[in-house]
């Protein structure tokens, strides 16, 4: 938990915002989860992973504005692993295995400071070429500097708040030790992130009673910390929302062995990055660009983002940091092979696809009326400005 000011501020007198990692729209209303929350509405989210989405429920700003987007950024001469081009080709092969990665995680997390959430995501003979994005703990003042967040707006208004998240515990205790600091009467905003539905999805999204007996148990948890809100302020604002949906997984494709038999090399032609949703390039050769770019416009399984729709989405980086060139497979496919997937990890559900398909959608759960306007979760950050002095929607 992290404290906030102590000086009182006009605005909303008391406000509670959960964020449920993964709690699509569809999910939300074929379950009619947490029904005493009246005003209810889809929201677009962004298009990608978490990475980006929830930066910018944080900030109301797109990625393109905020810098946050995936993860692995391209940045061979900022890189933190420079260092690694000195090895021998047969020291980085002996450091691709489950040992060396996690090696080269511990060591970006806790030597190199990337971050809480870094990870060796790719060959370590790649590693080299790329950078992390999410350097700094999302959920706290500064993180997104030097975009501001709703958590620097509260704390320089003073506003006496507490934030919650997975460093402090699994789902039902964040929600108890919310729930307790209520009836303390400290806080006036409280902002808890709920990570465990997301991985619980992932696993179980085709089995319906799975999936609503674990909304059950989170409706009757959220249940009893609105009970405690009301207690404490009947005109609390009380919201539940999410970053993105879960779409359920029905076809694997394998591109990265296709991909290879083309015969272009890494990294002396192109760099590639396979997310579980999506493919990134970086291209050192014209010929390896326009050959690989042909070949993946045959594919069925997705297609190439264009610059347009890479604008009009909010994802549009003209250094190419995030890749120059984007391929975004279709709702429900998933990449067999990618270096975010670990070896045996078959998903049943999956996020991270274009956000006009309808399984993308985020939700919104509230009692207040003013929701019912909302239609993006960049509109989001208007809830969480809410307690600052002369913010009330």
């Amino acid at each position: 938990m992290a404290p906030g000011g102590a000086a009182a501020a006009e605005g909303v007198g008391l406000a509670v915002y959960i964020l449920i990692d993964a709690l699509g729209w569809r999910l939300a209303e074929a379950y009619g989860f947490l029904p005493l929350l009246r005003w209810r509405r889809r929201l677009r989210t962004t298009l990608g992973y978490s990475s980006g989405a929830i930066p910018t429920i944080l900030s109301g700003v797109p990625p393109a504005v905020h810098g946050h987007w995936n993860l692995l950024v391209f940045d061979p001469a900022g890189s933190p692993f420079r260092w690694l081009r000195r090895l021998p080709q047969p020291a980085l092969r002996g450091l691709d295995n489950r040992y060396g990665r996690f090696a080269l995680g511990w060591a970006g997390r806790h030597v190199l400071q990337l971050g809480p959430s870094f990870e060796c995501a790719v060959r370590p003979a790649l590693l080299p070429w790329f950078n992390w994005a999410e350097k700094r703990y999302l959920y706290q003042a500064g993180s997104l500097a030097p975009q501001p967040s709703a958590f620097d707006l509260w704390r320089a208004a003073n506003i006496p708040h507490a934030i919650y998240s997975y460093r402090d515990g699994d789902d039902w205790t964040l929600l108890r030790r919310a729930r307790h600091d209520l009836e303390g009467g400290a806080v006036r905003a409280q902002f808890i992130y709920l990570s465990q539905l997301d991985h619980f999805l992932h696993l179980h999204r085709d089995d319906p009673e799975a999936i609503r007996r674990e909304l059950e148990r989170y409706t009757a948890a959220i249940d009893d910390l609105y009970t405690a809100a009301e207690d404490r302020d009947p005109q609390v604002h009380f919201r539940v929302f999410s970053d993105h949906g879960m779409a359920l997984v029905n076809r694997h494709v394998d591109l990265a062995g296709p991909l290879r038999q083309r015969g272009w090399q890494t990294p002396r032609d192109y760099l590639a990055v396979f997310d579980s949703t999506m493919l990134r390039f970086w291209f050192f050769n014209d010929a390896a660009r326009a050959d690989i770019r042909g070949w993946l416009e045959e594919q069925d399984c997705g297609r190439v983002l264009n610059e347009a729709e890479l604008r009009r989405n909010g994802i549009w980086f003209p250094d190419g940091r995030f890749g120059e060139l984007i391929f975004l497979l279709h709702a429900g496919c998933m990449v067999s092979e990618g270096e975010f997937n670990g070896r045996g990890w078959n998903p049943r559900g999956m996020h991270g696809y274009h956000p006009d398909d309808a399984d993308s959608d985020a939700s919104l759960l509230s009692n207040c009326a003013a929701d019912a306007s909302r239609s993006g979760i960049q509109d989001l950050f208007a809830c969480l400005c809410e307690p600052l002095p002369g913010r009330e929607a």
